[in-house]
């Protein structure tokens, strides 16, 4: 299996019902666990990354062209959507995965999950969305624009609520990374 992809790490779990889309494109860090019926895709023009640490729970998928990059310590819960391309159905152009792409328009951009984000379950992420360091996205919510670090986020679309304990997250990371 480690050959199929761009890099794989050590201790990475990958179970038997996961997919992979262009995995040529995928970069996949240590200590990673991809759970069953999880479906990613690596980006047409750039890479999907996943970081060290990092857990994509079952029945979640990260789809789209521009890739998605998971950095260290992000965690997925299950059934969330990250869409980094989306058809622009404003634009008036045609939609729908079997129209040529001439008669489609697009809206696109990279995902970005910094350290230490958690997203809650049957989240939906949009394109061009960065989720802050350490910033958590409640169950259930849809993620439209950016969402500041360190926040506790829900709602359709998201909006904080209150902020996380940012120096016992960093403190716990550490010692985990010193062996302790």
């Amino acid at each position: 299996m480690a050959r199929m992809f761009r890099h794989i790490g050590e201790n990475v779990i990958i179970r038997e019902w996961v997919r992979f889309v262009r995995p040529e494109n995928i970069w996949i860090e240590s200590h990673v666990r991809i759970d069953d019926f999880v479906l990613i895709a690596g980006g047409r023009d750039a890479l999907t990354r996943i970081g060290n640490y990092v857990h994509v729970a079952t029945f979640s998928s990260i789809l789209g062209s521009p890739g998605s990059v998971l950095e260290d310590f992000v965690t997925i819960a299950p059934g969330c959507r990250l869409f980094s391309v989306s058809d622009d159905y404003l634009a008036g152009a045609l939609a729908g995965s079997q129209v040529p792409w001439k008669y489609r328009s697009f809206i696109s951009g990279q995902i970005t999950l910094c350290r230490f984000a958690a997203i809650g379950a049957n989240t939906v992420i949009l394109p061009g969305v960065t989720i802050g360091e350490g910033a958590v996205v409640g169950a259930c919510s849809l993620v439209t624009k950016d969402v500041e670090a360190w926040t506790v986020n829900i709602g359709i679309p998201t909006h904080p609520i209150r902020f996380r304990n940012r120096d016992e997250v960093r403190r716990r990371a550490e010692e985990l990374c010193r062996g302790e």
